[in-house]
């Protein structure tokens, strides 16, 4: 897994277009930062802060304490990275690697999911295949979408 970097700009989203092709434009561009929380895109503050409260069950003491997180809806562009060496690989890709793409739908990324912090949800998938001669020859890879299992996510 490579850093998965929050999309900005909608320029982000024509950038990583002309590189991968054509994916589902609009469906990005609504989640793009700058269309969803404008006031703060302007400021460039690209995380809220969030105030929570405890209460201690056996003093009755709050405790008030302040998250950082990012906004419900922001996008993200990441790259996992996977070699093939043989079919047993490429097996254990769609096993192991997809299908728990799939589960981290319905999970949650960090902490506190039980409050809603950390949905995620993976739009415009694309994928590149290169054999070692690909790369002797010097040649681009060539991207094709595709989309994980039907996950329940996909019904929201």
């Amino acid at each position: 897994m490579r850093d998965a970097h929050l999309v900005v700009k909608e320029e982000e989203i024509q950038e990583f277009k002309q590189t991968v092709g054509k994916g589902e434009e609009n469906q990005l561009k609504e989640h793009c930062f700058e269309n969803l929380y404008p006031d703060l895109a302007k400021m460039r503050l690209y995380t809220e802060i969030k105030s929570e409260n405890t209460i201690d069950r056996l003093t009755s003491a709050a405790n008030p304490r302040k998250i950082e997180r990012v906004p419900a809806g922001a996008l993200f562009h990441f790259e996992l990275i996977y070699n093939v060496f043989d079919n047993e690989d490429e097996q254990m890709f769609k096993e192991v690697v997809l299908k728990g793409l799939r589960l981290l739908e319905d999970d949650y990324l960090g902490g506190m999911g039980s409050r809603g912090y950390g949905k995620i949800k993976f739009i415009s998938l694309v994928k590149a295949e290169l054999t070692l001669n690909d790369y002797k020859e010097g040649k681009k890879p060539n991207f094709k979408s595709f989309s994980l299992e039907k996950s329940h996510v996909d019904n929201q």
